[in-house]
């Protein structure tokens, strides 16, 4: 919602205000999706989770620099604008972690049950190891076991 008024100041001191504001706002949006992922996810894959949301921050990054110099300014608060509530809809449509409601039940805290998300829940595949094999030992390479002796015999000619 910032962003949208971003594109209807006439000041600096509103300019400031509002993207203040948005900066709050994107940074909790950071944390709760770094958060909500780690809940989320089995410990193996909680690196991948944290790196795909801090990807997506990167590429949002790359597209408001293309937005910022292809649309005018105004234009371009509202596109950002747009996307944030694009965002909005997607956190309200996500259940709670496991994690989160378990501890609310623990605090003797009754939660409300949100609905079912728009998107089916499917369990990812497993990732394969990222070592499938066994290094080799640097250390067998100078044993005298390991390497190759030149054969005693001779060829006659």
């Amino acid at each position: 919602m910032a962003n949208i008024a971003n594109a209807f100041v006439d000041g600096i001191p509103s300019y400031a205000v509002w993207r203040f504001l948005a900066g709050l706002g994107l940074a909790g949006e950071l944390g709760a999706a770094v958060t909500l992922v780690s809940e989320i996810l089995p410990r193996n894959l909680r690196a991948y989770g944290t790196a795909i949301v801090a990807g997506w921050g990167i590429f949002g990054t790359v597209t408001a620099s293309l937005v910022g110099k292809y649309l005018p300014w105004r234009t371009a608060y509202l596109v950002g604008g747009g996307l944030g509530l694009v965002l909005l809809a997607t956190r309200f449509s996500l259940r709670e972690s496991g994690m989160f409601r378990n501890l609310g039940e623990q605090a003797g805290v009754k939660a409300r049950r949100l609905p079912e998300p728009l998107y089916p829940r499917r369990a990812l595949p497993p990732l394969p190891p990222l070592h499938s094999h066994r290094p080799a030992d640097p250390g067998s390479w100078w044993r005298s076991s390991s390497r190759r002796r030149p054969s005693s015999r001779r060829r006659s000619a």
